[in-house]
């Protein structure tokens, strides 16, 4: 039986009735829901894929596993980046779960930032969650660099916000460089401040040498 969309609905007791049509947020939220019900017992589907050749009658057949966590995770960010943030931790650990969480921080982080930020730090440490806080960061600077960055200095002290403060730092400088350095200045003495320093310099002498250049020389 071949692996379609309606064949999958079939496999796991999905009701496509109303799939009169083909559209794509319809087969969207099927597949969000076959996902659903493949996880709930078993992570890959496998399918038989039989031989196109002159030996097809022979039924030479290939197995392969295909993994539908790719596909349904980015689809499940786009319409619930809560519900999609939950099943990020139930992916084996690896480039997928790391890959995953980016996605769906991105998405997460363009519609709810802080509480995409706030999710991001509860990752287990290491590069899953420092990417997928970087990835919230990103999304929310596109709107409001100082937020994002106001946000940023005030997660608990450790590594995690020294990465988050100098990352979202970094965004708000090459977005707006006197404005970031004004921000920067207004912290309170100390390592934040000046590690938010020197990263919104930085990116300002990457993006305008010149005016990094004037700015140095007027401190």
């Amino acid at each position: 039986k071949r692996n379609s969309l309606d064949a999958l609905c079939d496999r796991f007791g999905i009701s496509n009735a109303h799939r009169t049509l083909h559209g794509a947020l319809l087969d969207s939220e099927l597949l969000a829901e076959v996902y659903l019900a493949m996880t709930r017992g078993q992570e890959s589907l496998v399918i038989d894929m039989l031989g196109e050749s002159p030996t097809h009658h022979a039924q030479t057949a290939t197995r392969k596993t295909m993994s539908f966590e790719g596909l349904a995770l980015p689809v499940l960010a786009a319409s619930d980046p809560p519900g999609a943030a939950r099943l990020v931790t139930r992916l084996p650990a690896g480039e997928s779960q790391i890959q995953a969480a980016v996605d769906v921080a991105r998405a997460f982080g363009a519609r709810q930032p802080e509480a995409a930020v706030a999710w991001s730090a509860t990752l287990p440490p290491g590069p899953t969650q420092t990417l997928a806080l970087n990835s919230a960061l990103a999304s929310w600077a596109e709107r409001d660099p100082a937020a994002a960055a106001n946000y940023a200095v005030t997660l608990p002290a450790g590594p995690l916000q020294e990465s988050a403060s100098r990352y979202a730092a970094s965004l708000f400088g090459a977005r707006d460089a006197p404005r970031a350095i004004a921000w920067a200045q207004s912290l309170p003495p100390g390592g934040t401040r000046a590690r938010a320093l020197t990263q919104i310099v930085s990116e300002w002498a990457r993006r305008d040498p010149p005016g990094a250049t004037r700015w140095t020389a007027a401190q």
